[in-house]
């Protein structure tokens, strides 16, 4: 498994925008593979991580430069 810090989001938005960032976001990882996913609240800002299994995570070397 790989864990990822997806994205990283101010909880001062609009309830409304930040729920519907986070259940979109959540989606698009779960349709690209993430087995598991969270929000971590240990940072001023919160942080949307995800859990990869190897095989979803094998990207090009070339993607990543």
């Amino acid at each position: 498994m790989h864990t990822v810090q997806v994205l990283t989001v101010s909880p001062l938005l609009p309830q409304r925008m930040l729920d519907d960032l986070l259940t979109r976001t959540e989606e698009t990882l779960i349709a690209h593979g993430a087995q598991r996913i969270w929000v971590d609240t240990d940072q001023p800002s919160l942080a949307v991580v995800a859990e990869f299994a190897a095989a979803a995570w094998a990207w090009p070397a070339a993607a990543l430069t």
